[in-house]
């Protein structure tokens, strides 16, 4: 799975619901070759889509048995990094993820899985994480 800037995109939209799997003929100007194939499957709600610069998609899960912050390969390979569903994620220049949903901000290290709060007591929504490591978040 190569995952290009738009690739990622589209493999959001596909994850997010927006454009569904099957549909994928009406975004062949997006992907030409049509090289189409479902990322994940059994999602209760996915949200908070992001990426980093090797190609790995970060998501939320909001919903169901399953819930949680995931990370996607460019491989193919589904990885929960966290239990709770996150409606924002974000890398960091830092190389963590931050993640927030649940009135939490946190920060977890896609290498060895720790998380760390940074905030709590928060009406967080989505965020933004500059080159700089300054987390923005929008309340709901």
């Amino acid at each position: 799975m190569n995952c290009s800037r738009m690739g990622c995109l589209v493999v959001g939209l596909v994850l997010a619901g927006f454009v569904p799997a099957y549909g994928a003929e009406q975004l062949k100007d997006v992907v030409p070759e049509g090289d189409w194939q479902v990322a994940v499957e059994g999602l209760g709600f996915a949200d908070g889509l992001s990426y980093d610069e090797v190609g790995n998609v970060f998501f939320g899960d909001l919903r169901g048995p399953n819930a949680g912050v995931y990370k996607l390969s460019p491989d193919g390979r589904k990885t929960k990094l966290y239990d709770t569903g996150r409606s924002g994620t974000r890398m960091g220049p830092d190389g963590k993820l931050y993640a927030c949903g649940g009135k939490t901000l946190v920060a977890i290290d896609v290498k060895d899985g720790k998380v760390t709060a940074v905030a709590d007591n928060l009406g967080t929504n989505d965020l933004a994480v500059s080159k700089n490591g300054h987390a923005y978040i929008t309340g709901k």
